[in-house]
């Protein structure tokens, strides 16, 4: 009765284990959610700015704006240096090659090699715009909170 017991609770924590460890994993290799999301603008002042993919498309149509202005460049281009799709950070040459290959967004998001961690800690995103001085307000996507030790991406 014992032994059977010992099993009984071997075999229970190995499941909590697992259930515990899995989503870590699968956090740090960033999930795609299937679809471009965001992009990663890189500014004229070196700034990787992630911008949803909503707001990019509406900058891209009307060419106005604080947030427009602050993205692009003399020309008026953005230069889209990264895409994003839910967790997964894709350097867009990366993402271009894999849908070359695939044809489809969904395989070429899910083969496409993800960022460095390194590179996305440098990117940036929008906290605030004030349209009426053309302030735009950026902070690091990733927040280390130091008191528990956590790293939240954004």
């Amino acid at each position: 009765m014992l032994k059977l017991e010992k099993i009984s609770k071997i075999l229970i924590l190995l499941v909590l284990i697992f259930t515990i460890s899995i989503p870590v994993a699968f956090a740090n290799e960033g999930v795609p959610s299937n679809r471009i999301n965001d992009v990663v603008i890189l500014t004229k002042d070196g700034d990787y700015v992630k911008v949803p993919l909503d707001d990019y498309i509406d900058m891209y149509m009307t060419r106005k704006g604080a947030l427009y202005k602050s993205l692009s460049r003399k020309s008026g281009a953005m230069i889209t240096k990264v895409i994003v799709s839910g967790q997964k950070y894709i350097n867009i040459d990366e993402y271009i090659d894999s849908y070359m290959y695939t044809k489809k967004v969904k395989d070429a998001i899910l083969h496409a090699k993800p960022t460095s961690s390194e590179d996305i800690s440098k990117f940036k995103k929008v906290v605030n715009v004030d349209e009426k001085t053309g302030e735009v307000e950026l902070a690091p996507i990733i927040e280390v909170i130091e008191e528990f030790k956590v790293i939240k991406i954004y």
